[in-house]
């Protein structure tokens, strides 16, 4: 998997700005999880790493625009790798 970084300017690096905190990150991470437990309630999974081809299917659906981004990086993909996809997709989708 592949993540583009885009280069940060010095003001940013250097800013006197509050980034997120610990806590506030906790937090986050927190609802995710209450989400994820939530929409898998009736599956037998707890989180998105565990969906199988059929959940991911059920709960991640693709709209047209993103079944032709993904059939476009298709020829570059393995099977898993494709599913590894929608399945962090679906995580930062929440």
């Amino acid at each position: 998997m592949h993540v583009e970084v885009f280069p940060i300017k010095y003001e940013e690096l250097t800013s006197n700005d509050q980034a997120k905190g610990s806590d506030e990150i906790r937090k986050e991470v927190q609802m995710a999880r209450m989400i994820q437990l939530k929409r898998y309630f009736n599956e037998l999974i707890l989180n998105n790493a565990q969906l199988n081809t059929i959940l991911i299917k059920k709960h991640c659906k693709l709209g047209k625009v993103e079944k032709e981004l993904m059939k476009g990086a298709f020829d570059k993909l393995s099977a898993r790798a494709y599913k590894r996809i929608i399945k962090l997709s679906r995580t930062i989708a929440i």
